[in-house]
């Protein structure tokens, strides 16, 4: 990747306040292990918007997937490399060691099958850290949401949000879907918040997408 200018745009996240808009400018024969962003100082690789693409909406030539998609898929992944961090202060060691024995596991079963972690990723043009960050991720949001959508937090979102729902009451409400959905859209919602003070830097003018205030 060719960076000609380290003008890097930097923002605090929400309001999404940002502080300024200057980002590098990059050729676009980006490659998966090239960052386009950075949280905090950490960078994320375009191999991570790859994953996304290949793994969670199974597209299978990247070089058909649109600006609009791509920029929607960063702007997601900066936003739960920030609920990551707010995760990791919250969960402490206890985390670390839930999230290194899943990483140990699933390499584990990668040579089990005659493959590795890192044979994976490139079969998503994506990245060992990338696979191991998607994976972090995973365990890390999958037992947040565990913790949090209790049936006694679910009604108390329930009773504050009554409106968007059919049921009159959360008792009579016999498909949660919606509600089990908004809940997590809110969870996650404000473990970004938490990170308003966290600077975030863009380095590909083509994947940067200013966030709209909340």
């Amino acid at each position: 990747m060719n960076i000609r200018s380290l003008a890097i745009a930097c923002f605090v996240v929400p309001g999404l306040l940002f502080a300024g808009a200057n980002i590098a400018e990059a050729k676009e024969d980006l490659e998966p292990g090239d960052p386009f962003a950075a949280v905090d100082g950490d960078p994320i690789y375009i191999g991570e918007i790859n994953l996304v693409l290949t793994q969670r909406i199974a597209a299978t030539d990247l070089t058909r997937v649109g600006e609009d998609v791509r920029r929607a898929t960063a702007l997601v992944l900066v936003r739960r490399h920030l609920a990551m961090k707010a995760m990791s202060k919250l969960g402490g060691e206890t985390l670390r060691d839930s999230i290194d024995r899943r990483l140990q596991a699933y390499a584990g079963e990668a040579k089990r099958r005659g493959t590795s972690v890192a044979e994976l990723a490139a079969a998503r043009q994506a990245t060992e850290d990338a696979m191991l960050a998607d994976i972090a991720w995973t365990t890390a949001w999958t037992q947040y949401l565990k913790s949090k959508m209790t049936p006694e937090n679910l009604r108390r979102y329930f009773e504050s949000h009554s409106d968007r729902y059919s049921a009159a009451t959360f008792d009579g409400l016999t498909d949660q879907a919606d509600l089990r959905r908004d809940a997590a859209n809110a969870l996650f919602e404000s473990l970004v918040a938490s990170q308003s003070e966290t600077k975030v830097k863009w380095f590909i003018e083509s994947l940067y997408q200013q966030e709209r205030q909340r």
